[in-house]
Protein backbone atom coordinates (compact mmCIF):
# COMPACT_ATOMS: atom_id res chain seq x y z
CA UNK A 1 0.00 0.00 0.00
CA UNK A 2 1.38 3.37 -0.95
CA UNK A 3 2.37 5.54 2.02
CA UNK A 4 1.63 9.26 2.24
CA UNK A 5 3.96 11.67 4.02
CA UNK A 6 2.49 14.13 6.50
CA UNK A 7 4.43 17.13 7.81
CA UNK A 8 3.46 18.81 11.07
CA UNK A 9 5.01 22.14 12.04
CA UNK A 10 4.96 23.00 15.72
CA UNK A 11 6.10 26.56 16.54
CA UNK A 12 8.59 26.20 19.37
CA UNK A 13 11.22 28.94 19.03
CA UNK A 14 11.18 28.66 15.26
CA UNK A 15 9.64 25.39 14.14
CA UNK A 16 10.02 21.69 14.83
CA UNK A 17 9.12 19.12 12.23
CA UNK A 18 7.69 15.61 12.56
CA UNK A 19 7.56 13.40 9.49
CA UNK A 20 5.12 10.49 9.71
CA UNK A 21 4.46 7.69 7.28
CA UNK A 22 0.95 6.27 7.47
CA UNK A 23 -1.14 4.56 4.79
CA UNK A 24 -4.24 6.08 6.37
CA UNK A 25 -2.96 9.66 6.07
CA UNK A 26 -1.37 10.48 9.44
CA UNK A 27 -1.46 9.47 13.08
CA UNK A 28 -1.75 12.81 14.89
CA UNK A 29 -4.83 14.91 15.56
CA UNK A 30 -4.20 17.92 13.36
CA UNK A 31 -6.90 20.02 15.01
CA UNK A 32 -5.19 19.91 18.39
CA UNK A 33 -1.48 20.07 17.63
CA UNK A 34 0.56 22.68 19.52
CA UNK A 35 -1.28 22.31 22.82
CA UNK A 36 0.25 23.03 26.20
CA UNK A 37 0.03 20.35 28.88
CA UNK A 38 0.40 22.78 31.79
CA UNK A 39 -2.24 21.79 34.35
CA UNK A 40 -4.49 23.90 36.51
CA UNK A 41 -3.82 23.90 40.24
CA UNK A 42 -5.27 20.60 41.33
CA UNK A 43 -4.34 17.77 43.64
CA UNK A 44 -3.20 14.58 41.99
CA UNK A 45 -2.43 14.12 38.32
CA UNK A 46 -4.31 13.23 35.12
CA UNK A 47 -1.47 10.77 34.43
CA UNK A 48 -0.81 7.48 36.20
CA UNK A 49 2.80 8.08 35.15
CA UNK A 50 3.72 11.75 34.72
CA UNK A 51 6.99 11.33 32.83
CA UNK A 52 7.29 10.87 29.09
CA UNK A 53 8.83 7.50 28.20
CA UNK A 54 10.29 6.05 25.05
CA UNK A 55 7.46 4.88 22.83
CA UNK A 56 6.48 3.54 19.45
CA UNK A 57 3.38 4.01 17.33
CA UNK A 58 2.26 1.07 15.21
CA UNK A 59 -0.04 1.45 12.21
CA UNK A 60 -1.52 -1.86 11.09
CA UNK A 61 1.29 -3.61 12.96
CA UNK A 62 4.17 -1.64 11.41
CA UNK A 63 6.27 0.93 13.30
CA UNK A 64 5.27 4.42 12.16
CA UNK A 65 6.85 6.69 14.78
CA UNK A 66 9.31 6.53 17.68
CA UNK A 67 9.07 9.38 20.21
CA UNK A 68 8.74 9.92 23.98
CA UNK A 69 5.09 9.48 24.98
CA UNK A 70 2.76 9.35 27.95
CA UNK A 71 -0.90 8.51 28.54
CA UNK A 72 -3.40 11.05 29.83
CA UNK A 73 -5.81 8.84 31.77
CA UNK A 74 -8.27 11.70 32.37
CA UNK A 75 -9.08 12.43 28.72
CA UNK A 76 -7.97 9.01 27.36
CA UNK A 77 -5.29 10.42 25.11
CA UNK A 78 -1.75 9.43 24.16
CA UNK A 79 0.53 12.46 24.12
CA UNK A 80 3.60 12.46 21.88
CA UNK A 81 6.38 14.78 23.06
CA UNK A 82 7.07 17.52 20.52
CA UNK A 83 9.32 19.97 22.34
CA UNK A 84 9.36 22.01 25.53
CA UNK A 85 5.85 21.99 27.05
CA UNK A 86 4.36 20.89 23.73
CA UNK A 87 2.84 17.63 22.59
CA UNK A 88 0.79 16.23 19.73
CA UNK A 89 -2.09 13.85 20.60
CA UNK A 90 -2.27 10.51 18.82
CA UNK A 91 -5.26 9.75 16.63
CA UNK A 92 -7.71 7.33 18.22
CA UNK A 93 -8.08 4.58 15.64
CA UNK A 94 -8.43 0.80 15.95
CA UNK A 95 -5.55 0.28 13.50
CA UNK A 96 -3.19 2.47 15.57
CA UNK A 97 -1.58 1.05 18.72
CA UNK A 98 1.17 2.44 20.94
CA UNK A 99 3.90 0.97 23.11
CA UNK A 100 4.95 3.25 25.98
CA UNK A 101 7.70 1.73 28.06
CA UNK A 102 6.57 -1.84 28.72
CA UNK A 103 2.85 -1.13 28.25
CA UNK A 104 0.76 -1.57 25.12
CA UNK A 105 -2.20 0.73 24.44
CA UNK A 106 -4.95 -0.59 22.18
CA UNK A 107 -8.32 0.82 21.19
CA UNK A 108 -10.85 -1.92 21.95
CA UNK A 109 -14.64 -2.19 22.20
CA UNK A 110 -16.17 -2.62 25.65
CA UNK A 111 -19.54 -2.64 27.38
CA UNK A 112 -20.27 -0.02 30.04
CA UNK A 113 -22.10 -0.59 33.33
CA UNK A 114 -25.27 0.57 31.54
CA UNK A 115 -24.82 -2.00 28.75
CA UNK A 116 -23.76 0.67 26.27
CA UNK A 117 -20.97 -0.15 23.82
CA UNK A 118 -17.95 2.13 23.70
CA UNK A 119 -14.37 2.04 22.42
CA UNK A 120 -11.43 2.99 24.61
CA UNK A 121 -7.77 2.46 25.44
CA UNK A 122 -6.72 -0.69 27.29
CA UNK A 123 -3.48 -2.37 28.34
CA UNK A 124 -3.69 -6.07 27.34
CA UNK A 125 -2.06 -8.19 30.06
CA UNK A 126 -1.88 -11.56 28.30
CA UNK A 127 -2.40 -13.19 24.92
CA UNK A 128 -4.95 -15.74 23.77
CA UNK A 129 -8.67 -16.14 23.17
CA UNK A 130 -9.54 -14.58 26.52
CA UNK A 131 -7.53 -11.53 27.57
CA UNK A 132 -7.34 -9.64 30.84
CA UNK A 133 -7.34 -5.91 30.16
CA UNK A 134 -6.38 -3.01 32.39
CA UNK A 135 -8.25 0.24 31.70
CA UNK A 136 -6.16 3.17 33.01
CA UNK A 137 -8.60 5.90 33.99
CA UNK A 138 -8.65 9.04 36.14
CA UNK A 139 -11.60 11.26 37.02
CA UNK A 140 -11.59 14.83 38.31
CA UNK A 141 -13.50 15.43 41.53
CA UNK A 142 -14.71 19.00 41.66
CA UNK A 143 -13.34 21.34 44.29
CA UNK A 144 -15.38 23.18 46.88
CA UNK A 145 -15.25 26.89 47.63
CA UNK A 146 -16.13 27.70 51.28
CA UNK A 147 -19.30 29.65 51.96
CA UNK A 148 -17.62 31.71 54.68
CA UNK A 149 -14.12 32.91 55.56
CA UNK A 150 -13.95 30.14 58.16
CA UNK A 151 -14.62 27.36 55.70
CA UNK A 152 -11.97 25.18 54.10
CA UNK A 153 -11.18 25.32 50.40
CA UNK A 154 -11.05 21.91 48.75
CA UNK A 155 -9.13 21.93 45.44
CA UNK A 156 -10.18 19.84 42.44
CA UNK A 157 -8.58 16.40 42.77
CA UNK A 158 -7.67 13.74 40.23
CA UNK A 159 -8.70 10.28 41.42
CA UNK A 160 -7.50 6.96 40.02
CA UNK A 161 -10.53 4.87 38.97
CA UNK A 162 -8.67 2.32 36.84
CA UNK A 163 -10.39 -1.03 36.38
CA UNK A 164 -10.10 -4.50 34.85
CA UNK A 165 -11.98 -6.07 31.93
CA UNK A 166 -12.12 -9.50 30.32
CA UNK A 167 -12.33 -9.78 26.54
CA UNK A 168 -13.47 -13.07 25.01
CA UNK A 169 -12.73 -13.44 21.31
CA UNK A 170 -14.26 -10.67 19.21
CA UNK A 171 -16.92 -9.78 21.79
CA UNK A 172 -16.73 -6.41 23.59
CA UNK A 173 -14.76 -6.49 26.83
CA UNK A 174 -16.71 -6.82 30.08
CA UNK A 175 -15.81 -5.05 33.29
CA UNK A 176 -14.88 -7.34 36.18
CA UNK A 177 -13.51 -7.27 39.68
CA UNK A 178 -10.45 -9.31 40.52
CA UNK A 179 -12.13 -12.05 42.53
CA UNK A 180 -12.83 -15.75 42.07
CA UNK A 181 -16.57 -15.14 41.81
CA UNK A 182 -16.31 -12.47 39.10
CA UNK A 183 -13.68 -14.23 37.00
CA UNK A 184 -15.45 -17.59 36.97
CA UNK A 185 -18.81 -15.97 36.27
CA UNK A 186 -17.43 -14.02 33.31
CA UNK A 187 -15.61 -17.02 31.83
CA UNK A 188 -18.85 -18.97 32.08
CA UNK A 189 -17.63 -22.51 31.28
CA UNK A 190 -15.05 -25.12 32.30
CA UNK A 191 -15.92 -24.22 35.88
CA UNK A 192 -14.95 -27.55 37.43
CA UNK A 193 -11.57 -27.68 35.69
CA UNK A 194 -10.86 -24.07 36.62
CA UNK A 195 -11.76 -24.59 40.28
CA UNK A 196 -9.45 -27.60 40.43
CA UNK A 197 -6.64 -25.57 38.86
CA UNK A 198 -7.22 -22.70 41.28
CA UNK A 199 -7.12 -25.05 44.28
CA UNK A 200 -4.20 -27.11 43.01
CA UNK A 201 -2.08 -24.02 42.36
CA UNK A 202 -3.33 -22.02 45.35
CA UNK A 203 -4.30 -19.07 43.17
CA UNK A 204 -5.61 -15.87 44.70
CA UNK A 205 -7.79 -14.26 42.02
CA UNK A 206 -7.60 -10.91 43.75
CA UNK A 207 -4.08 -10.77 42.35
CA UNK A 208 -3.54 -9.72 38.74
CA UNK A 209 -0.72 -12.22 38.22
CA UNK A 210 -2.84 -15.15 39.43
CA UNK A 211 -5.74 -14.20 37.14
CA UNK A 212 -3.30 -14.13 34.22
CA UNK A 213 -2.02 -17.57 35.29
CA UNK A 214 -5.58 -18.92 35.26
CA UNK A 215 -6.27 -17.41 31.83
CA UNK A 216 -3.17 -19.07 30.38
CA UNK A 217 -4.61 -22.38 31.60
CA UNK A 218 -8.13 -21.55 30.37
CA UNK A 219 -6.86 -20.61 26.90
CA UNK A 220 -5.05 -23.94 26.69
CA UNK A 221 -8.20 -26.00 27.27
Amino acid sequence: MKAFKLLLFIPIIGSAQLTLNNPEGGVLQLSTVNRSYDQEKTDGSPYLEDEFKGGRVYVNGDVSLEKPMRYNAYISEIEIFAGQKQYAPLLKRAYITAQIGDKTYKMLPYTTDRDLQRVGYFNPLNEGEVVLLFKPEVKLRQGRVPDTNYGKYVPPTYIDISSYYLKKGEAPAEKIRLSKKWVLKTLGDQKKALQEYISGNKLNLRKESDVIDLLHYYNSL
